[in-house]
């Protein structure tokens, strides 16, 4: 099953350093079954780390599928795009949703 993100949830701010890091939810649907939830950071990233590397997915401004990857920086862990080995912005450029 892979997951394709297709929202996200942040602070409106964008006066942080690395806005990948204030991304707390995001909004997916699962193929094949089509299936959609919304999960935490923390779920995604154990998501990816435990097997879901390829199968956590965005969608480029092209509509590539590429995949999500965990990075970590001060010790927390969070999931940026990574698009042929070049980190992307691609998830900042979702729809932000309000819970």
């Amino acid at each position: 099953m892979k997951l394709l993100i297709i929202l996200i949830k942040k602070p409106k701010s964008d006066d942080v350093e690395n806005p990948h890091m204030t991304i707390t939810h995001f909004g997916w649907i699962a193929s094949p079954s089509r299936i959609s939830d919304i999960s935490s950071e923390e779920f995604m990233v154990k998501w990816i780390k435990n097997g879901g590397f390829n199968r956590v997915l965005v969608k480029d401004p092209d509509g590539n599928e590429i995949p999500c990857v965990v990075r970590e920086k001060n010790g927390k862990e969070y999931i940026q795009a990574m698009n042929r080995g070049i980190l992307t912005d691609d998830l900042l450029s979702l729809p932000n949703f309000d819970e």
